[in-house]
């Protein structure tokens, strides 16, 4: 009798206190309000940005810590070690000491330190969970404490008396900004999705439908696209790997249904104000106006930038504010904060990074067809299109543990990945997974 060819590990041990306890911790670095939901804390102003820029956030910090610490234990008393080769681990090496470098020409010496010590904590979390429990658990992580992320916010708006879905003007928050609530959002649908065939099925597959619905309730129109984008990615990936004339049939029927969507805004069925969810395209909420003003201070240090997250010093966040007119802490772009923070070779890098890990994602895709592959995939296309109007994968934590979990998942050497063996007189391939 033939083994049964597979390639992901049948049993995974899923750590249940490990991902309580790190989703409980990371809820509470986030600046997470009870009362977000109130519309008028959407955009808060210069005043309320500056406070938090000057006196930081003390249980954030002691939390972060203490995770550091812990991961930091963990990895020198770890038996085995993980080992990194090739270019992407190199890439993320090369950016890491970059923005560790960018501390002796920061403007604000300070600023720039706590920042990099913020992401030295998060790297050394992302490897230590990498290392002990890889990419399956990471794909489950995302899922469940994107849900609880998700519930709480629904539940904390159903008791403040906020939680509207047909009013006019609506938008999902719990307890966050809505456009950050989005990400969560998106991802419990992306994790859902990826692990729609792993037993309980009805239970991913209800997560990644609650997660598409709570996306659309939020209004955000970057976070619903890049989530549309890896969707139509993953499954053209899928398609592809299946059949040559599926692959063809499929992107036929995308470029049919684009086709079919400019025609009925054209002939005036449906608005353009619709789609948009009742926001500005032209300006994309202020952010065009946002880029134009930011663009000169790139080019006044276009090679190294203002220091990893010294750009938004009190100075520039009150200049910038009153220039705009509305309260600006971010660029509202991961590559435009980027290249203000490192300048074109911090930007090079990152962006090297993620283009690396997208292509690894996909050529591993092809191979091993699991639920964490599946999820890197989705991920990783995820970033690089909501990215281009949005910076929660640089200023948020949480979201920046698990996208270098993934980076992490991706550099292992070979031996951390199941391997093909030769199958001698089998008609189907024998896998084993190499610990």
């Amino acid at each position: 009798m033939q083994p049964t060819a597979t390639i992901e590990r049948s049993k995974v041990q899923v750590p249940w206190m490990m991902l309580i306890a790190l989703s409980t911790a990371l809820f509470f670095t986030t600046h997470y309000s009870w009362t977000a939901s109130s519309a008028e804390l959407f955009d808060p102003s210069a005043d309320k940005l500056l406070e938090l820029t000057s006196s930081g956030d003390l249980v954030r910090e002691a939390i972060l810590g203490a995770l550091g610490a812990l991961a930091l234990w963990k990895i020198f008393t770890r038996r085995r070690i993980v080992h990194f080769r090739g270019a992407l681990m190199k890439i993320v090496a090369a950016y890491v000491l970059w923005a560790v470098a960018s501390i002796a020409w920061s403007s604000d010496y300070l600023l720039c330190a706590r920042r990099v010590s913020v992401l030295a904590i998060v790297l050394l979390i992302a490897w230590w969970l990498n290392a002990e429990y890889g990419t399956e658990v990471l794909a489950l992580f995302v899922f469940y404490s994107s849900a609880a992320y998700v519930a709480v916010g629904l539940v904390i708006e159903c008791v403040l008396g906020t939680f509207h879905p047909l009013q006019a003007g609506y938008r999902f928050a719990g307890t966050l900004h809505p456009n950050h609530q989005a990400v969560y959002c998106a991802l419990l649908a992306l994790a859902g999705t990826a692990l729609v065939r792993t037993s309980p099925r009805w239970l991913y597959g209800s997560g990644a439908v609650l997660g598409a619905v709570m996306l659309l309730l939020t209004r955000s129109r970057t976070a619903a696209g890049a989530f549309i984008g890896a969707q139509l990615a993953y499954w053209l990936l899928v398609f592809a790997r299946k059949s040559t004339s599926l692959f063809l049939g499929t992107t036929l029927l995308a470029f049919a249904l684009a086709a079919a969507g400019t025609w009925v805004f054209e002939s005036g069925v449906m608005n353009t104000n619709d789609l948009l969810m009742g926001r500005d395209v032209e300006t994309f909420t202020g952010r065009a106006e946002l880029w134009q003003d930011l663009v000169p201070y790139v080019y006044d240090k276009p090679v190294t930038g203002y220091g990893f997250g010294a750009f938004w010093t009190p100075q520039h966040i009150d200049s910038i504010s009153q220039t705009e007119g509305w309260g600006v802490a971010e660029s509202h772009s991961l590559y435009m904060d980027i290249a203000l923070a490192l300048g074109i070779v911090g930007l090079a890098l990152y962006g090297a990074v993620l283009v690396l890990g997208l292509c690894r994602a996909g050529s591993l895709l092809h191979v091993h067809s699991g639920p964490g592959t599946r999820f890197l995939f989705l991920l990783f296309v995820f970033v690089v299109i909501h990215g281009w109007t949005e910076s929660a994968f640089l200023g948020t934590a949480p979201l920046q543990m698990v996208l270098f979990w993934g980076v992490f998942s991706l550099a292992c050497a070979p031996e951390r990945w199941p391997v093909v063996l030769p199958a001698r007189r089998a008609t189907t391939p024998k896998f084993s997974y190499v610990e």
